[in-house]
């Protein structure tokens, strides 16, 4: 029986996925396949967005035209988000590939909520900053966001290996 041998490593040939010297590209289709989910992102953001209008129409924000700019911009973000999640799913119906839109997607929407977790914080004034009364380390929904989007630049995928998908494979730049 043919063995493969790395590193004191051994496998069947059989057992090789993909074949020899093709290891990169079986775990770049295996971490495309568990990104598909990041389609459903959509309906959350648009709902974290639209309740952040509530709020800054309760606290009469609105007048302001650097805020209604603001979040003019998060919105026209959001909806991008939407407007790719469906061209994935085209994509996927026809059978295509669709690795490089999921990597432009996730770059957008973890950035996004960065920015939508900022904006909430800086657009509500100085009453954004202030932790609700009670016990405990508690924060209000959006301070919420603008602390745990952070992390978003990891989770499924750095933004920084997004972007080197997006680089070669869509721009056919260089590696």
């Amino acid at each position: 029986m043919d063995r493969l041998r790395w590193r004191g490593a051994r496998a069947p040939l059989s057992n090789v996925i993909g074949g020899l010297g093709n290891g990169w590209r079986v775990a770049m289709t295996t971490l495309g396949e568990g990104a598909g989910e990041i389609t459903t992102q959509y309906p959350g953001y648009r709902a974290e967005f639209d309740r952040l209008v509530a709020r800054l129409r309760d606290l009469g924000r609105l007048a302001d035209p650097l805020v209604c700019d603001e979040l003019a911009r998060l919105l026209i973000r959001v909806e991008l988000m939407h407007f790719t999640g469906r061209r994935v799913a085209d994509e996927l119906r026809a059978g295509n590939p669709v690795r490089e839109l999921l990597a432009i997607d996730k770059v957008n929407w973890s950035e996004l909520h960065c920015d939508l977790g900022a904006a909430a914080m800086s657009l509500q004034g100085l009453g954004g900053l202030v932790r609700p009364g009670c016990d405990g380390y508690r924060v209000d929904e959006f301070q919420r966001a603008f602390l745990e989007s952070r992390g978003r630049g990891i989770a499924r995928g750095t933004n920084q290996i997004q972007c080197n998908i997006i680089a070669e494979r869509v721009l056919g730049l260089p590696k």
